[in-house]
């Protein structure tokens, strides 16, 4: 239909203006003098005497939980944002926030980068925050960037820009992911933390390789066969509750065996047939992780695949 038509030839026209128009917004932004909100001087010319800090490029949601951290632990930092509302209303509140631009060198000179340690740039525009990175390592060659970025392929052209830390909420996402697979699987912690700490080494690179490359990462099928120790909560309604061990019979049908028994804070090691499973008991399981599963479910009254 010509509605349809208007709509398609609208949205081309959008972005093929849309990189231009970023361009034009970035040059007469340079050229505009942007007042303080909260009083008739120009906020660049009040430099913040703050020295050793982190400077946080974004009161998003991954500013926020930085600065709470950072509050928490008495590391000074510094906030930049360009919503003026944001800013106002944070200041109000306390934050240490300033109205700006990053991409500003007097802005950032205001928050003194020169004698600051850390600036993170957790704002979602790609443009602006390679302009700021650049901007940023010019005037202090050794401040430690991290940058936050949507998309894994945007990881390269940061590190270029000499970003030293570069976390793709794409990849993060994929980690957490792979992260509660294994932990399905009962793969110990201290795996599952080598196999996400290897994959964010080399800055993300081995998501990005051919598959052509193998990446040395632990065997699974191998940690599988392994045997391992899991804990299982006897909640108040299982079923189990008043039976003995040797009437529930745990080994014999799932070869795992109870090495344990948690109960009102006391250890009961090695409990014979005679003992009964009461509510709010933590057992210690013991077996392969297939024999360790099938416990669980078994205990759970739940069919043994």
């Amino acid at each position: 239909s010509s509605f349809y038509n208007a709509f398609i030839a609208s949205s081309v026209f959008t972005m093929v203006l849309t990189p231009f128009a970023i361009y034009f917004a970035h040059n007469l932004s340079a050229r505009i003098k942007v007042k303080s909100i909260f009083s008739g001087k120009n906020r660049v010319e009040q430099k913040t005497k703050i020295s050793n800090h982190v400077m946080i490029a974004g009161f998003g949601l991954n500013g926020r939980n930085l600065a709470q951290v950072l509050k928490e632990t008495g590391i000074p930092y510094i906030v930049i944002d360009l919503n003026s509302e944001t800013v106002k209303k944070e200041k109000a509140k306390g934050e240490n926030i300033i109205y700006g631009d990053t991409t500003r060198a007097e802005l950032l000179l205001s928050a003194n980068i020169e004698n600051a340690k850390v600036i993170v740039l957790a704002i979602s525009d790609p443009p602006s925050a390679k302009l700021a990175l650049r901007v940023a390592k010019k005037l202090n060659k050794d401040i430690y960037a991290v940058v936050r970025t949507r998309y894994i392929a945007e990881v390269d052209a940061f590190i270029k820009l000499g970003a030293d830390v570069v976390i793709p909420e794409e990849f993060e996402t994929s980690l957490q992911i792979f992260n509660k697979v294994l932990e399905k699987y009962h793969i110990p912690l201290n795996v599952r933390s080598k196999q996400v700490a290897l994959l964010r080494s080399e800055g993300y690179r081995v998501m990005r390789k051919s598959e052509e490359e193998i990446h040395p990462f632990i065997h699974l099928d191998e940690i599988l066969a392994l045997g391992l120790t899991e804990t299982y909560y006897v909640g108040e309604d299982n079923i189990n509750i008043g039976k003995t061990l040797a009437e529930i019979n745990l080994r014999s049908a799932t070869e795992a065996t109870i090495i344990t028994i948690v109960r009102n804070g006391k250890i009961i090691s090695n409990p014979s047939g005679k003992e009964n499973l009461q509510a709010k008991d933590t057992l210690v399981i013991t077996g392969i992780h297939k024999a360790v599963d099938d416990a669980v479910s078994y205990l759970d009254n739940k069919k043994i695949d």
